[in-house]
């Protein structure tokens, strides 16, 4: 569930209130939507022409969010969505997005401060609807803390990328384990030069959640995982910059052992979708407006031929 040097990577607005009554549940469940929408932007920079308006909404304490409906359109390239991605709700609590949102029926959200948010060109928006009500989703990260019995903390490599590090943290409550993590990659922010051609990447943010159990020293169980937008700004030749935002998933099931030295070893099995998306023109004419393609990961595998390493530690 960690990056590799590119390509490898691909490897390894306002809440309006209505209320809807359930039975039993009078003055207790509520109906509410939140809308964002991207604009055109002003005086940021050449090639930058998109700037997202989120829309903000509050889930009060003792209160749970459910039944969440989402509907995205973008009239420029004809894109309809009703499914919620990894990076459409941001906690703003927890200084996460909530990539356990991506094609989950049932998504819950617990108390806190948030943030709706869509992509795509000028003119696209998107609304997310949901009830309010009486409840506890109970999925925060200090809460998790809370009720574990163990929480161990790991850095995960892989020998073929070992400057490539990941900070995971699971939480274990008897046989069951959850697990997070929110990380962003430095060593894998580069600039590619050819000529007069120029590609500036950024820092690639992933964040990961995990649902599994463990047996004695050993954890599995599945991580699902969200590349967070990432710009890719390029220099034409004749001196335009045009800008793409890269993102994308990973569904990856893992067996991970605890050695009693302190270190792990970790096989991985999985598949993946990366997205590029152009916000204004694309570098050439020619290329598509919006590509998305799928891969598999394996590791052990060709590219990665030993199984992922690293540490863990048992926190006090």
């Amino acid at each position: 569930m960690f990056p590799a040097r590119w390509p490898l990577a691909l490897l390894v607005a306002v809440s309006i209130p209505t209320v809807a009554r359930s039975t039993g549940e009078e003055d207790k469940v509520e109906r509410r939507s939140v809308s964002a929408r991207v604009v055109q932007a002003v005086g940021e920079g050449v090639g930058i022409r998109a700037k997202k308006v989120p829309g903000e909404f509050t889930i009060p304490e003792g209160q749970t969010a459910r039944n969440f409906r989402y509907r995205f359109q973008d009239p420029k390239s004809n894109l309809k969505l009703d499914k919620l991605t990894g990076s459409s709700i941001y906690s703003v609590s927890e200084k996460r997005y909530i990539t356990e949102a991506a094609d989950n029926a049932g998504l819950e959200l617990p108390a806190g401060k948030y943030k709706f948010v869509v992509g795509g060109s000028p003119g696209a928006t998107g609304t997310l609807s949901f009830d309010v009500g009486p409840g506890h989703a109970g999925t925060t990260d200090d809460e998790l803390a809370k009720n574990a019995d163990r929480v161990i903390d790991v850095v995960m490599w892989n020998d073929a990328s070992k400057e490539v590090k990941t900070h995971q943290t699971y939480y274990i409550r008897g046989s069951e384990v959850a697990g997070r993590f929110d990380q962003t990659y430095p060593s894998l922010a580069f600039t590619h030069q050819n000529g007069k051609k120029k590609a500036e990447f950024e820092a690639p943010r992933h964040q990961g959640t995990f649902e599994g159990s463990i047996s004695g020293n050993v954890i599995t169980g599945t991580w699902k995982v969200t590349y967070l937008p990432q710009r890719v700004v390029f220099t034409h030749p004749e001196g335009s910059k045009h800008l793409r935002m890269d993102d994308g998933g990973l569904t990856l099931s893992t067996r991970t052992v605890l050695a009693n030295d302190g270190t792990i070893s970790e096989i991985a099995k999985g598949a993946g979708t990366s997205r590029s998306t152009w916000v204004g023109p694309p570098l050439h004419p020619s290329l598509p407006r919006q590509t998305s393609n799928e891969y598999d990961v394996n590791v052990p595998s060709k590219h990665l031929p030993d199984p992922n390493t690293g540490t863990w530690k048992e926190r006090q």
